[in-house]
């Protein structure tokens, strides 16, 4: 069986992974039968439709997931890259002591390194 929900990976497979919780707590009758492919999907969009508390509790959990990517992403533009370090005004990649440093450079992981411009290499 497969469900098509259009949106990212990530929303996809949250949602896929509630609505397996949620078949397994409440899923069967009470004839114990299991469930058919036509079963679940009519479970799925009684338990997706807008208005109903699942839904309503999926869109609070989404929305939390999506402004916490927002907010990793926007670290992630002011420091491009890992490890100790900074980007000057001019867009130059500087190490933990002011040196330049090149872009694709590895992350510099300690501090007390600086980098070897003879070498290519932290130090």
């Amino acid at each position: 069986m497969q469900i098509r929900i259009n949106s990212d990976q990530m929303t996809r497979d949250f949602v896929r992974h509630r609505f397996l919780e949620e078949i397994e707590m409440n899923g069967s009758y009470d004839d114990g039968d299991p469930f058919t492919a036509s079963r679940a999907k009519r479970y799925f969009v009684n338990w997706i439709r807008p208005g109903k508390p699942p839904r309503l509790e999926l869109n609070l959990k989404l929305n939390a997931i999506q402004r916490e990517q927002n907010s990793r992403s926007c670290v992630k533009k002011k420091k491009p890259f890992d490890g100790f370090g900074s980007i000057d005004s001019l867009g130059r990649r500087r190490g933990p002591h002011g040196e330049v440093v090149p872009m694709d450079a590895p992350a510099c992981m300690d501090v007390m390194m600086e980098w070897s411009t003879q070498h290519q290499r932290w130090e």
